[in-house]
This record gives C-alpha cells, sequence and structure tokens, in this order.
C-alpha cells in the first residue's frame, strides 16, 4: 500500500509541474510553438539617407533577446513572389505576424504610421491588433485604414501593412520603429 501511494503521489506531481510548464509555456514566448515575425517590404522607396533594408536589418537586430523570433525576407516588390514566400514560410504550428514595413511618399508628416489593414476574414483579429497597437502608443500619430487588397493578410496570425515617410532619415526612422515595436510587443 505504500509503494503504491509513493507512486500515485509521484504521478501526481509530475502531471502537476507538467501542467504548470505549458501553463508558462503557453503565456511566454519560449518553445516550439512560439510566435514568428515575418519581416518585409513591399516598396524599394529609400528613406532620405539610406534604404529600407537597413530598417529591416535593424529590426532584426534590435529584437534579439525578446523571445519573439523575427525572420527578415527583404525587398520583396512582386506580389506573385509575396505570396509564395509568405506561403512557404507560414507552413508549422506556430503563430505567425506578417509585417510589411515601408516607405512611403504619400505620407506628409514625418512622426505618423500608417497601419494598413485589408478588409478579409482576419479582418476583425487584424484591426484588434491594431487598435491594440495604436492605445498602447496613444501619444504617437498613428492611422489605421482598411483596405481592399494588401497581399499579405492571409498568410499570418495577424498581419499588417505599416507605412512610414521617405522623407526620414534612417535614425529619424529607426527611432519610429522603436516605438512601433513597442506597441507591437505590448499587444501580443
Amino acid at each position: 500500500f505504500v509503494i503504491t501511494a509513493i507512486i500515485a503521489a509521484t504521478l501526481l506531481s509530475i502531471l502537476y509541474l507538467s501542467r504548470i510548464a505549458r501553463d508558462l509555456q503557453e503565456y511566454t514566448f519560449a518553445g516550439n510553438n512560439s510566435t514568428e515575425i515575418l519581416l518585409y517590404s513591399s516598396s524599394d522607396l529609400r528613406f532620405n539617407d539610406g534604404e529600407i533594408n537597413k530598417i529591416l536589418d535593424y529590426i532584426v537586430d534590435s529584437t534579439i533577446g525578446f523571445g519573439v523570433k523575427v525572420k527578415n525576407l527583404g525587398v520583396i516588390d512582386d506580389n506573385e513572389n509575396i505570396e509564395k514566400i509568405l506561403k512557404k514560410q507560414t507552413n508549422g504550428g506556430k503563430t505567425y505576424i506578417v509585417l510589411d514595413i515601408s516607405a512611403s511618399n504619400k505620407i506628409i508628416n514625418k512622426d505618423t504610421i500608417l497601419i494598413r489593414i485589408e478588409k478579409n476574414e482576419n479582418y476583425n483579429n487584424n484591426i484588434g491588433f491594431a487598435n491594440s497597437i495604436k492605445s498602447k502608443l496613444s501619444k504617437e500619430r498613428i492611422n489605421i485604414l482598411g483596405e481592399t487588397k494588401c497581399y499579405n493578410q492571409e498568410f499570418g496570425d495577424k498581419a499588417l501593412k505599416i507605412e512610414i515617410s521617405n522623407k526620414l532619415t534612417i535614425d529619424e526612422a529607426k527611432k519610429l520603429i522603436d516605438k512601433l515595436l513597442y506597441g507591437i510587443y505590448q499587444s501580443l
């Protein structure tokens, strides 16, 4: 009887500890089922003193240690290539956030971040994510716009097309991107 009680207590302890470990894995970014950000630019516009690739590389370098894997796919300006590459990259059991970060000559105010969201079956999820980012950055100028086709929105669990002004310098763009990343990480 004593051996049976010891075995039962050991099994219950193991089950309880595995439940705690599963809960910890669910609420953190560690583990195999983690969040991965797929980052690319659909625009080859330049900033005042550099290319968009410098910003994409900066995002990857600045997010090391945050527990979220960020994969830089580079500049992809062909819509068919975007779809092929994103379809290939989003296989697996991870949670994918697809970010298209582009420079735009249509944004007049240098401090404005424009978030475009495709009106599709994921619209409610994406608009909720964008509104969460906007509320976390309440002092920043963030505009959210619904679009008919953004070419990235059906591939990730969350997908946003983010545009900043091409009138910025690389350092100004980095500061704006830092604020945006803060809002994204706070919204996850």
